[in-house]
Order: structure tokens, then sequence, then C-alpha cells
């Protein structure tokens, strides 16, 4: 559309239709990315700073079999003890098993 002026002379408008819908999409881009990125961020962790490391004398294995349980310990103190299944029920040791790890966990 072109007007003419009061000194004679002829101008153009800007069709800002284009540049409002460029501007509209920008900003609805720019708020759904940083809607995304806020949740991202990982929480706060307090780490431990002077945590020993565990021996390997630390680490257990209970094994499971027809026989009943089996605790072994790695490590140069390595001791196994064999805990059968009650003869009568053939339920598997579960209280001499925590029996057997109390007594190691006040040992060490």
């Amino acid at each position: 559309m072109t007007n003419h002026s009061a000194s004679g002379g002829s101008y153009e408008q800007l069709n800002l239709v284009p540049y409002l819908d460029i501007m509209i999409n920008l900003v609805l881009f720019l708020l759904a990315t940083t809607s995304m990125i806020v949740p991202m961020r990982a929480p706060p962790v307090l780490v431990p700073t002077n945590s020993p490391e565990p021996s390997a004398s630390e680490f257990l294995t209970v094994a499971i079999s027809n026989a009943g349980l089996t605790l072994m310990g790695s490590g140069p103190t390595a001791v196994r003890t064999d805990l059968p299944r009650d003869p009568v029920t053939r339920a598997l040791p579960l209280d001499a098993l925590t029996a057997a790890l109390r007594t190691r966990r006040n040992a060490g």
C-alpha cells in the first residue's frame, strides 16, 4: 500500500505481521526450553569426604543350596560357615544366618 506524504513523496508501510509472528515463535521457544532446563538440574548431594575404603574382608557371600546356606567371606581371613536346613521342615536357617552375620559384624 502506498501512502503519500504532505511533501508529495510516497512511502510504503512496514508490514509487521511476519516480524510479530517470528518474535512470538521465538519467545514461545525460549519459554519452553528454559522451563525444560530448570528441572534437569541435579539436586545438591552431600558426598562423604573421609570414608574409608572397604577392605576385602568386608565382602560376604551367601550361597543357597538344597543342603542349606553357606556363608563365605573374602580376603585373608575368609571363613566358611555351613548352615544346614532344618531336617524336619526343610526350612532355610534364616535365624542362624542372622546370628552368624551379627557375630561377624561384631567381631570385625
